[in-house]
């Protein structure tokens, strides 16, 4: 018996944080007539935020240390404001939405990451350990669909902020069983490109030994080729098809850069 299609789009900073695009975004997703699974990360709000109450998060390109302050923001900012407005944008177009963050129905728990400055601080930060693919699947298969925001918990009483990506891989994992599971991933350019200075050289099909030589020579950076080893990684587990593209071109899945084993 044939599974039923389930598209998981993982969406980040850059539709979030621009109206225009989010609409559109929201748009195209409504249109694509199947199951359908949101995953955003956290834009650039909680840094906004905590800038307004004077607390400082910093410039560096290091991940920002989640202490309890900052936990508290990301929570309310991640998993209230970021989410609900996401939920509404689709109610509105009448989507039965429904806004989750991974200690809700205990759907994804996570492990805490280790400190990495001097100080030994805790940070509040995971990597997804385990997803509950069988309540999602509940979820969906009563019409809903399931919006999750970049927040897990550890089984302990505490949230962690956790990267969208992370989520999105482990999800399209865990409901591989389940559907016949396409991954979406939503960056700013329209794909992989075969020249960082041409946006529009993007590479159609990526498959392994492609992907290993540009690695080799050291051409894909470190936060895609994470992105890239986890596409693939998705696709060993059952996936169909996973695609890295932007927001702009959800519409036209034909296009963007489609990740084959």
């Amino acid at each position: 018996m044939a599974k039923e299609k389930l598209l998981i789009v993982k969406v980040g900073t850059n539709a979030l944080d621009d109206p225009e695009t989010l609409r559109k975004l929201i748009k195209d997703l409504v249109a694509i007539k199947c199951r359908k699974m949101l995953v955003h990360s956290g834009g650039i709000m909680a840094s906004k935020v905590a800038d307004s109450m004077g607390i400082k998060t910093g410039k560096s390109k290091k991940p920002v240390i989640i202490d309890d302050k900052m936990l508290d923001i990301v929570t309310m900012v991640y998993g209230g404001l970021v989410n609900k407005r996401l939920t509404a944008l689709l109610q509105k177009h009448h989507i039965n939405a429904v806004g989750l963050t991974g200690a809700d129905m205990n759907i994804i728990t996570a492990d805490i990451k280790p400190a990495t400055d001097s100080k030994k601080r805790v940070n509040w930060a995971g990597t997804v350990k385990k997803v509950n693919g069988k309540a999602l699947a509940s979820l969906i298969e009563k019409g809903a669909m399931p919006v999750l925001a970049p927040l897990t918990h550890d089984g302990k009483g505490h949230i962690l902020s956790t990267e969208a990506n992370d989520i999105a891989v482990q999800t399209a994992k865990a409901l591989a069983t389940n559907y016949d599971v396409t991954l979406v991933f939503c960056f700013e350019n329209r794909g992989v490109l075969s020249n960082e200075d041409n946006p529009d050289s993007v590479i159609a099909v990526l498959k392994p030994n492609q992907y290993r030589i540009m690695k080799e020579i050291g051409y894909i950076k470190d936060e895609m080729r994470t992105v890239i080893d986890s596409a693939f990684s998705v696709l060993e587990y059952g996936a169909t098809e996973v695609i890295i593209t932007n927001a702009a071109s959800l519409a036209n899945l034909v296009d963007g850069t489609h990740i084959k084993l």
